[in-house]
């Protein structure tokens, strides 16, 4: 979900920008308590009963850039989460036959637009933090008059995505005609079949059609994000400009981070 081959932008640059600010706050602490840290976590990964933290009190640009990470790190996971959901419908992994392929196949779209709300949630809570972050800084109107947009930018176009299938997420279960349809003919299918050629004929037609709507389905996941991403590079750049120095790449840390 990356364009490799081009000049990173929106999206990917604000990946590589974290990622980069996360190298330079982190290393020269990790080499100097490089010992301690290697125990933590060899402690960690055997549950030896030993530390699993160092004893290090973090820096209060620590703390607010481990924020910022967590942010981040909530966002990509849902991200991930609705490409990797893309993959998921692509096969039908099971052979025990109480997993059936139209439950499957719901059983994903109903976590896509979960996934796609809480998603949702997560880029306008991230969004609040940093304007609250920066609310004693010298750039905190400048900072609403950007972030303001974006707000509203992010609501349409995710809502518009959960409105168009109908979703109304911890309110009813994920509803679709050709889903429900899918399903009654899996009873009959699954009912056993004997050797008359109408019942030949409807297994067939039956695998047809669940081929028929997983591809549908594909093909809107696929679309759905490519959206998303649309969306992603647009509200990177605003946070990139919050966060970055234009020249430097450097995070641009609030005047006052003490109470942060």
């Amino acid at each position: 979900m990356g364009k490799t081959d081009e000049v990173l932008e929106g999206w990917d640059r604000f990946n590589s920008l974290i990622i980069e600010e996360a190298k330079r706050l982190m290393l020269p602490s990790f080499k100097i308590r490089q010992k301690e840290l290697g125990e933590a976590i060899w402690n960690t990964l055997f549950d030896t009963g030993g530390p699993t933290v160092i004893s290090h009190k973090p820096s209060e640009k620590t703390k607010f850039f481990g924020k910022i990470f967590q942010g981040f790190l909530e966002i990509q996971a849902s991200v991930s989460t609705l490409y990797d959901i893309e993959i998921y419908i692509s096969s039908f992994p099971y052979h025990n036959k109480q997993i059936t392929k139209p439950r499957h196949l719901r059983y994903h779209l109903e976590n896509y637009y979960s996934e796609l709300y809480l998603l949702k949630e997560r880029l306008i809570a991230f969004l609040t933090k940093i304007r609250r972050f920066y609310k004693q800084d010298s750039r905190h109107q400048s900072i609403l008059r950007m972030t303001r947009p974006t707000f509203s930018f992010v609501s349409s176009s995710l809502k518009g995505i959960l409105e168009t299938r109908r979703i109304h997420v911890h309110v009813a279960r994920f509803s679709d005609k050709d889903l429900d349809r899918l399903e009654s003919m899996n009873l009959y299918h699954t009912a056993g079949f004997d050797s008359s050629g109408a019942d030949r004929l409807f297994d067939n037609f039956y695998k047809s059609t669940y081929r028929s709507i997983r591809s549908k389905w594909k093909k809107v996941l696929k679309n759905n994000n490519a959206e998303l991403l649309k969306l992603l590079d647009i509200y990177s750049k605003v946070l990139i400009r919050i966060l970055f120095d234009e020249k430097t790449g450097a995070m641009i840390y609030p005047s006052d981070i003490s109470d942060i």
